[in-house]
């Protein structure tokens, strides 16, 4: 019997946000390849009659209740890519050109609407074949880096449920192919000093360089965002989805193993010690008219604090593990809870 690779499998996303939830866009799309099993609906939840009397001996009755469509994203870091999950994440982005062509994507947590932002995702594999999926949300943001790897992302989406015959992705122009997969030595991480906002573009000046003694980190960040099944909806599907509740205390966590393990930031926690974070992942010059700027990923915490700090032992070198908890700025400049910057040569995220 003749077997298939599931390759090559395209994944896509739509440009503009969708008008209303669960209404498929129709825009420009941006493909790209994964490797990640493909997307099915999921059921939820079905209710049957096996409590009931109706059922007598066996079950009779079989109705599904709701229905949901749930998938991780995963790919190495890309720019673009970053920047459409967060943008979804956060619901605020806002687009400044540098140069030409050249963007900075200023994307934060939108705090004057709870409402998850969704766009329309289309695949196309061996084993599934073409589908559309709407109303696609993102919950979650996790970026990782270690010495020697490459930086990795993963998203976390949800959607209405509903599926439907969907379009040849082969053709469609991919992400910016001049966007090269960002790694360990892309890295920079910056721990303490003053976070400022010019222009509303965040920044931290002075500080101190950690970037070499680190190991490897993990940035997470959800919205905890949940389906709603709305009163009077007339089918099975998520009418939208809210966030939930961001006062949590794994809202935003950064986790960072490092070495040697001195004391230092060990001793923040116990002396509550509070201080500014930038990890910025830069890499390649975009080049040509738009030289000088890179293809970046920059994610800024004004005011964080160590939640918990462990030592460890790998052979003869003493190691050190931090988790630290963003948290929201309460003084008069009121800074974000936390600030993600990406540039590259999109014109805008979310239409």
């Amino acid at each position: 019997m003749a077997r298939l690779y599931n390759e090559p499998m395209y994944r896509g996303f739509s440009r503009d946000k969708e008008d209303s939830y669960g209404t498929p866009e129709a825009g420009s799309v941006n493909a790209v390849r994964f490797m990640d099993m493909p997307t099915m609906p999921t059921i939820l939840e079905a209710g049957t009659d096996a409590e009931e009397y109706t059922g007598k001996v066996h079950r009779t009755e079989h109705s599904i209740l709701k229905q949901g469509v749930d998938l991780v994203h995963t790919r190495r870091l890309l720019p673009w890519e970053a920047g459409l999950f967060l943008s979804l994440l956060g619901g605020s982005t806002t687009p400044t050109v540098l140069v030409a062509t050249a963007n900075v994507h200023v994307i934060e947590n939108d705090l004057t609407d709870l409402t998850c932002k969704s766009v329309t995702m289309w695949e196309e594999s061996n084993s599934y074949g073409r589908k559309e999926y709407p109303g696609i949300a993102c919950t979650q943001v996790e970026a990782t880096f270690a010495r020697g790897e490459f930086c990795n992302l993963a998203a976390t989406l949800i959607g209405d449920g509903s599926e439907a015959a969907g379009d040849d992705l082969s053709a469609d122009v991919p992400e910016d192919t001049s966007e090269a997969y960002l790694k360990y030595s892309d890295v920079y991480i910056n721990i303490g000093g003053a976070y400022t906002e010019p222009g509303a573009v965040g920044q931290c000046a002075l500080g101190v360089d950690i970037s070499a003694i680190i190991r490897s980190g993990t940035i997470t960040i959800k919205n905890d965002g949940d389906r709603v099944f709305e009163l009077g909806e007339a089918d099975i599907y998520a009418s939208g989805v809210i966030k939930g509740d961001l006062k949590a205390e794994d809202t935003c966590v950064i986790a960072l193993e490092y070495e040697p393990a001195g004391a230092t930031y060990l001793d923040y926690l116990l002396g509550e010690t509070e201080f500014e974070l930038e990890i910025t992942i830069a890499g390649a010059d975009m080049g040509g008219a738009e030289g000088g700027h890179d293809y970046t990923v920059a994610f800024f915490f004004p005011v964080c604090r160590v939640v918990e700090a462990t030592m460890d032992k790998d052979g003869s070198v003493a190691t050190g593990n931090l988790v630290i908890h963003a948290l929201k700025d309460n003084t008069v400049t009121d800074f974000p809870f936390w600030q993600a910057q990406v540039r590259n040569k999109m014109d805008g995220y979310l239409g």
